[in-house]
């Protein structure tokens, strides 16, 4: 496993990130969160605490890994996934969720037998107890001291699981050596222990990018992008022009069908025409014998918001 050219880029916390002293690991109010998390797009049931979603879209060149914390945790826009990382502000509490999934382009990683075996709680306990320690990143060595003065990603999280009995990065052919290497992000998926878990993803994802307006009513337009949070290319049928929201939902009584391709964990851009009284953009994917339906409802010319629905029909 060599280990490459090493660069660190230390920007701003991103949006995900709830700070290091939440309410009893609750945010109080909406104002912990920079934004609403989303829950459609992925089958986060799959997600155990302990598991590691590592950010292979990261804009640092030596991207970023989260420790997922909480699965199920409580606040004022319902249950989200919590995670602790450490990042730019220092270890913090943070978020993951559909807008985090695709933009950040993570992998969700699982430790095999961790859980079973005692590790995860104990490597919990350990990460946990590092909630506002500053970020450093140290080309030499990887800490691993449970009071260690600073730490970067991947080496808390190596720590935490290293503290509790286990090397989640030492593969058949290497032996990765805590005192004299740097711990990168991508070691902690390469491990032997490391699987990647497929999160089932569903739906697509609607949102607003303009409207254009037009003296002639049909020929005012949306510009809606389609994101596809899938792992594969998939073609996505959307129909050009507004339907009504009950035909959009059981994909019915479309006349103006179009298709695209959407590359895998991307987004593409497309038009939708005003039609007389009808509100609502249709789009859908085929897998696995059912069509998967997101349709789009109370555009806001204002807010440039969508509401997103979801429906799955046998075929």
């Amino acid at each position: 496993m060599p280990m490459g050219e090493i660069i660190e880029i230390l920007s701003p916390d991103e949006d995900y990130i709830l700070g290091p002293n939440l309410n009893n690991n609750l945010p109080t109010g909406a104002n912990d969160f920079n934004y609403i998390p989303d829950y459609e797009a992925f089958d986060y049931s799959i997600i155990s605490v302990g598991d590691i979603a590592f950010e292979g879209g990261s804009k640092s060149a030596a991207k970023h890994a989260a420790f997922i914390y909480q699965t199920r945790q409580p606040s004022c826009y319902g249950e989200y996934v919590q995670t602790i990382e450490a990042v730019a502000g220092g270890v913090q509490y943070g978020l993951l969720d559909d807008d985090r999934m695709v933009r950040f382009g993570i992998s969700i990683f699982r430790i095999y037998r961790a859980t079973e075996l005692g590790v995860v709680a104990n490597a919990r306990q350990f990460i946990e107890s590092q909630l506002g320690k500053p970020y450093s990143l140290n080309y030499t060595r990887t800490k691993t001291e449970r009071n260690s003065k600073s730490w970067y990603c991947s080496e808390l999280i190596f720590a935490a699981y290293y503290n509790a009995g286990m090397d989640i990065c030492s593969t058949r052919e290497f032996e990765f050596n805590p005192d004299n290497m740097p711990c990168l992000p991508v070691y902690l998926t390469r491990g032997m222990l490391s699987a990647q878990i497929n999160l089932n993803n569903k739906y697509l994802r609607l949102s607003i990018e303009k409207f254009n307006d037009s003296w002639l009513w049909n020929k005012a337009y949306w510009t809606i992008k389609i994101t596809n949070s899938n792992y594969n290319d998939i073609t996505v049928y959307y129909n050009s022009k507004m339907c009504y929201t009950a035909d959009a939902k059981d994909w019915q009584k479309l006349k103006d069908v179009n298709e695209i391709i959407v590359g895998a964990r991307s987004s593409v851009s497309v038009n939708i025409y005003q039609n007389l009284s009808a509100t609502s953009v249709a789009t859908s994917f085929l897998s696995d014998g059912y069509r998967f339906v997101t349709y789009g409802t109370e555009l806001s010319k204002v807010d440039f918001t969508i509401v997103n629905g979801n429906n799955k029909i046998a075929l």
